[in-house]
């Protein structure tokens, strides 16, 4: 969207628009930060849950399931095993309840949205929003990580590799 605002001149009007744009940016920004629970992104595998032994990367994202509901799901990167990857997304940070898989592949589309302060992207035909847009970058940098590992056709990585894919 473009924000149309008058002015007593061009420049008035520009700062008047610009104002607006931060202002409802900011207004987002933190309606949806509200809408996640505390947590911090992590990399270590639970171990009590087998299922997570290959995690990359796992935090709270918010998934936009249709054009009225939104949900926040705790989610979690697999590595590349023959020509796939997964993310999984659970109901909470117990990892329990598993709601959907997503599968990439080397030809997956993931990208990020573009806007003020925006901290939403996408996989595949699948929109996320993460809390900050750090979030967003280090979520995007660990899929496209998987993605060249993919397009290169790697192995699927020993337990011995995962453990360093997660201190690096």
């Amino acid at each position: 969207y473009y924000y149309g605002v008058r002015g007593s001149d061009e420049r008035q009007a520009e700062e008047e628009r610009s104002r607006w744009v931060l202002d409802i940016s900011r207004a987002m920004r933190l309606v949806t930060q509200s809408l996640f629970p505390p947590f911090t992104i992590s990399c270590d595998p639970l171990e009590a849950v087998a299922s997570t032994s290959r995690r990359l990367v796992a935090g709270y994202l918010i998934h936009h399931d249709d054009v009225v509901v939104a949900s926040v799901l705790y989610c979690e990167l697999h590595p590349q095993s023959d020509d796939q990857a997964k993310l999984v997304l659970y109901e909470n940070e117990l990892c329990q309840t598993p709601v959907m898989d997503i599968y990439i592949t080397e030809r997956s589309s993931c990208c990020e949205k573009v806007g003020i302060n925006c901290s939403c992207f996408c996989v595949e035909d699948h929109q996320f929003s993460t809390r900050t847009l750090s979030e967003r970058k280090l979520w995007l940098r660990a899929i496209s990580n998987v993605k060249v590992k993919l397009q290169n056709h790697a192995p699927s990585p020993a337990c011995e590799e995962i453990k360093h894919y997660r201190l690096g």
